[in-house]
């Protein structure tokens, strides 16, 4: 492995993206892109990810430049993303989650300084630049975003900035928005909360029952106006408690694009969802939330809402992960997760709502 060179100050930096990671891992990795800006103020910022991650990111004032990495077959993809990152001269990589396909562009590139984790792939020795952290980005030891800001802090930046998660939508969002909740007459209703049961994937959803429950103590404990989001394919689900919640119900679900989302979240009082994209979405936008989280508490510390007021409820205990876990039998949406506290998430309820 090559030492850094000396007083190393890179002019052309590109973030390398893993396709793996989602809307929630993108909005985390905000406070990386403002450390490397504060750091470099004159460097030139590109970050390559897919089309549908790249919605996320456009307006941030950190980032010059969005590359596309939207081709089909490892070496298409090789091949489109080496004519980008030769053609954009950059002189540093940080490759995040990174893929054997972004290693090898990047590598092919001739990039002066390639960084990344150890991960005991072999695409780790294209990497001429190799950290192994205290931090463990799949632990309790750190949030995301502490870990996240490691792939700059190990190059021997302060990464002690503000680490305030950063998400930007369009004017012409806020006032559809706008417009469609003053028609349907939501826009002003107080408390206003958006439930997002993200009943996609399995792995991570809780149950139409528990939710049922949840929404009419909401509305007859504190008097909530309710808004169900979600994607059109949920809808046999998402359409359960719509039809059960009425008439305190606006349906919103699969009428967003992702700017449009964020508009209707930053309207909203408060939000309750599990570790999903608009989780940290709220985060973001300053919106409280209260997180439902299954077993496994260290998820909860590290992908938990992060900078904005929020309540954890979690089902089960780790030792119901680890006794699936032993068995190698766990299929999603297990009896460990039919046991979240709807008296729970109704205190945290209150406590963020200040009802």
């Amino acid at each position: 492995m090559k030492p850094l060179p000396e007083k190393f100050k890179p002019k052309r930096i590109v973030i390398a993206i893993s396709k793996g990671m989602g809307v929630g891992d993108l909005i985390l990795g905000t406070p990386l892109f403002r450390a490397i800006k504060t750091s470099c103020p004159d460097s030139y910022l590109a970050v390559l990810t897919t089309p549908y991650g790249s919605k996320i990111l456009h307006g941030n004032p950190c980032i010059d430049e969005i590359l596309l990495d939207d081709r089909k077959g490892t070496l298409k993809r090789i091949l489109h993303i080496w004519e980008m990152l030769k053609k954009g001269n950059f002189d540093l990589s940080i490759h995040i989650c990174s893929r054997t396909e972004d290693v090898i562009a990047s590598c092919l590139s001739d990039i002066k300084v390639r960084v990344g984790p150890v991960t005991g792939f072999l695409h780790d020795y294209l990497l001429n630049y190799r950290f192994k952290s205290d931090l463990n980005g799949w632990t309790d030891r750190s949030h995301r975003v502490e870990y996240l800001l490691e792939y700059w802090r190990v190059l021997g930046y302060n990464t002690e900035t503000e680490k305030k998660l950063e998400l930007y939508f369009s004017s012409s969002a806020e006032e559809k928005i706008a417009k469609e909740m003053k028609q349907e007459g939501s826009f002003g209703a107080k408390p206003l909360i958006i439930i997002h049961p993200g009943f996609m994937p399995p792995l991570r959803h809780f149950p139409v029952e528990f939710y049922l429950k949840l929404g009419k103590v909401l509305i007859k404990e504190l008097k909530a106006y309710l808004i169900i989001t979600g994607i059109k394919s949920e809808y046999d689900m998402t359409g359960i408690l719509i039809d059960t919640f009425k008439p305190a119900v606006f349906n919103w679900v699969g009428r967003t694009d992702m700017g449009e989302l964020c508009a209707l979240i930053s309207k909203s009082d408060l939000i309750i969802t599990h570790d999903t994209g608009p989780l940290h979405m709220s985060a973001a936008l300053g919106i409280p939330s209260v997180a439902l989280f299954g077993p496994k508490s260290a998820y909860a510390r590290l992908w938990g809402p992060y900078g904005v007021p929020h309540v954890i409820v979690e089902s089960g205990t780790p030792d119901d992960c680890q006794a699936c876990e032993w068995k190698n039998k766990c299929k999603g949406n297990f009896d460990c997760k039919r046991e979240i506290s709807v008296d729970k998430v109704l205190e945290g309820a209150r406590k963020l709502l200040r009802v």
